[in-house]
């Protein structure tokens, strides 16, 4: 299942470089995980698929952060990958073959112009067995803290269509980044495992029990800067925690 990272950054998926002030998803690749594993049941309900209606393939992950909310990249639903307009579910479950479809009528772009959109479904999303994540408040973990990677993408750089089943990959690295209100992730084993096309507005999951007693994202990843192609880069959960508190208070 393993590439090299250069296999995986043709030309028409690499970002340029963009301004700390905000973001140009035009310029990003919509990342899948090469190299990971399947997730366990119960494993990281909180991780969602977006998914054409019209050829029912995954095009983007998701992250689910309130009872009727998901958050994702905005470059996943503002035209960017594929029609503005085009019709969308947001699924559940750890396969395909299980969980739920749920619509939506509701999508709000962040105000600051980072990556980063809120879909608000049409009906109740959390359950007994699928839960929210919270998001760290305040500044990120110290760089050499290691996280985990969840994403619906590719699992092997030939493929066309998105995992079969939600994967996971441990160990990268958490690490500074060029742009203000950004961190990056080094990938394993020099990018031998990587994300890849469809992980885009998945969740960096970290372990912070001492506060927050459960898992929380530290952002939502949105590509890979042709600079340091052995990173993923993500929008840091401060950045925007201020806005997503006052959408979801609001709308």
């Amino acid at each position: 299942m393993s590439r090299t990272a250069a296999a995986f950054l043709p030309m028409a998926l690499i970002c340029s470089p963009h301004s700390a002030a905000q973001d140009s998803p035009a310029m990003k690749p919509n990342l899948g995980i090469i190299g990971g594993k399947p997730v366990m049941k119960g494993e990281y309900s909180f991780v969602v698929a977006l998914r054409d209606t019209r050829d029912k393939r995954v095009f983007c992950t998701g992250q689910i952060v309130g009872d009727y909310w998901v958050l994702t990249a905005k470059h996943c639903l503002d035209g960017t990958i594929r029609p503005k307009d085009a019709p969308f579910v947001v699924r559940t479950g750890r396969n395909m073959t299980e969980g739920k479809d749920f619509s939506s009528n509701q999508v709000f772009f962040n105000t600051d112009k980072l990556d980063v959109a809120l879909i608000k479904l049409n009906e109740k999303i959390t359950s007994n067995s699928v839960v929210s994540i919270p998001l760290r408040q305040g500044y990120p973990p110290a760089p050499g803290t290691r996280f985990t990677a969840v994403g619906w993408g590719l699992v092997r750089s030939t493929d066309i269509r998105g995992a079969n089943d939600l994967q996971k990959l441990d160990d990268l690295t958490l690490d500074r980044c060029e742009q203000q209100a950004h961190i990056c992730g080094i990938f394993p084993e020099n990018g031998a495992k990587r994300t890849a096309k469809g992980d885009s507005g998945g969740p960096a999951v970290y372990e912070q029990y001492e506060q927050y007693g459960s898992l929380v994202s530290l952002g939502v990843l949105v590509g890979v800067l042709p600079s340091t192609p052995n990173k993923v880069d993500y929008v840091r959960a401060d950045g925007f925690n201020q806005w997503l508190k006052e959408t979801m208070r609001k709308k």
